[in-house]
């Protein structure tokens, strides 16, 4: 089974780690860890289509031109409808230019569990 090796839990895994990742709550695709066969449930969907191992299943139905998010990023439009449990990938997902006002780190997520992840580290090396 995958873990997080990050402080940041709560913003990071929300994923069945042997089947598939997604990373974020607006996520409606998610990355196959594994090869992934039709029928199975994966994320509380059953796929329709083989999703072979890196490759993205939509999570939920996006219909034609809505944004595909993948890791909480836009990463293209749908250039067709997908429904839940389908293959998301060329055939499916159109790259278009768009205006964006391109900012850095504006989702940022603070990590409470670090203070005392430091004061732990720091005990062990006065030991």
């Amino acid at each position: 089974m995958l873990r997080a090796v990050t402080p940041i839990r709560e913003a990071l895994i929300i994923m069945t780690a042997a089947d598939a990742i997604r990373l974020n709550q607006t996520d409606n695709v998610a990355t196959a860890a594994r090869p992934l066969e039709v029928g199975e449930q994966v994320l509380g969907v059953t796929l329709r289509e083989r999703i072979a191992r890196g490759h993205k299943v939509a999570l939920s139905g996006i219909g034609e031109g809505q944004p595909v998010i993948k890791y909480g990023q836009f990463i293209g439009s749908a250039s067709c409808a997908i429904a839940p449990g389908t293959h998301v990938h060329t055939h499916n997902l159109a790259f278009v230019a768009t205006q964006a006002n391109y900012e850095f780190s504006t989702n940022v997520k603070t990590a409470p569990a670090l203070e005392t992840t430091l004061q732990a580290s720091q005990h062990f090396a006065r030991h």
